[in-house]
This record gives C-alpha cells, structure tokens and sequence, in this order.
C-alpha cells in the first residue's frame, strides 16, 4: 500500500543488459488501488496495484527504446 520498487544491475561489463546513460524512459499513472475509508479499515486491490506496476515497467522501458 503506497510502495514501490526498482532494481538495477550495475557493472563495466553488464551480463543482462547495456544501457545509454544518455537515454532514459519514464512513464507515470495514478491508480485507485487503495483506499482507507477509516482510521480502521483498509480497501486494497492488489491485482490492480500489481498491474498498474507492469504497465509502468512496460511503458517506461517503450519510452527508453525510443530514445
């Protein structure tokens, strides 16, 4: 609820994947995967949260290859 991740592999010789330090990819949305109606109750979707996460991941990567 309200988290959020990244990772990267950092090296002189990347194994997985070279990247332009010149380029870079962002992409941004704002879900209602969450909610707190009250002090004591919580209303999560994690399906949506999961997937509002990739749709991220993909479209930040898209805008990072067109670059």
């Amino acid at each position: 609820m309200g988290n959020g991740a990244a990772a990267i592999l950092i090296g002189d010789q990347a194994r997985v994947m070279a990247v332009d330090l010149g380029a870079f990819g962002n992409y941004s949305l704002e879900t209602l995967d969450s909610a707190r109606p009250s002090p004591e109750f919580d209303v999560v979707d994690v399906d949506r949260s999961l997937f509002a996460y990739l749709d991220c991941l993909s479209n930040s990567f898209q805008q990072y290859r067109s670059r």
